[in-house]
């Protein structure tokens, strides 16, 4: 029997868990249920350690409802944000309205690209808050694979094991998970999203390139 308090707080391991996953999704932005927006600060940050450029083009993993997408389209990206949830991706597009931007959906547990995406064409990926809902290690060897070799840098944002309140659910990190993604990038930055440190911004730029992605 398939636990469905659950579903929300793990990667789906089987076809039958990964549609009640979607079912519980759909329901949630349906619902207008809350999330975490982006604040000034946050994306202050996001500017001071990821160094958006104009022009450069982007992609959003598990965007929601787009506000950080949106976001990047106003410094100046040319940025697609994705979800595998067809209720996100429809209230993200009805939302948000810009030349730099569009959205898509995409099930990232999937070992597939998403359609149009070349590697080493992306100057970010950005995932927020969606890391412990993909098999880990696959996503970070397709994000390397999709980002511009020597330059491209993927920006994560994870909750802190050690910093969340007694009894909160989530996928969160340990610090030593979060040290161990670190490793194999030419250069890394992490930093504190909050004053409690509940969350943790990563820029790994220069991904290290395996013979077969040479």
């Amino acid at each position: 029997m398939i636990n469905k308090n659950r579903l929300q707080q793990s990667v789906p391991q089987s076809a039958a868990e990964a549609e009640l996953a979607l079912r519980y999704w759909n329901r949630f932005y349906e619902r207008q249920q809350q999330s975490k927006p982006p604040s000034r600060h946050e994306l202050d940050q996001f500017r001071k350690y990821v160094d958006p450029r104009l022009g450069q083009t982007a992609i959003d993993v598990g965007c929601g409802r787009g506000r950080f997408t949106a976001s990047m389209a106003r410094m100046g990206v040319n940025v697609t944000g994705y979800d595998w949830s067809a209720a996100a991706i429809k209230i993200a597009a009805g939302t948000h309205s810009s030349r730099r931007v569009r959205f898509a959906e995409h099930d990232f547990l999937s070992e597939t690209s998403p359609e149009g995406l070349e590697s080493a064409s992306i100057d970010i990926v950005v995932c927020r808050l969606t890391l412990g809902y993909l098999d880990q290690k696959a996503f970070l060897a397709q994000a390397s694979r999709w980002l511009r070799p020597g330059t491209g840098t993927l920006h994560l944002v994870l909750e802190v094991s050690e910093h969340q309140p007694m009894g909160h659910k989530s996928l969160s990190h340990s610090d030593a998970e979060i040290e161990s993604i670190r490793k194999g990038w030419a250069q890394t930055q992490r930093w504190d999203i909050d004053a409690g440190g509940t969350m943790t911004g990563l820029a790994l730029r220069g991904p290290r390139r395996l013979p077969a992605q040479q």
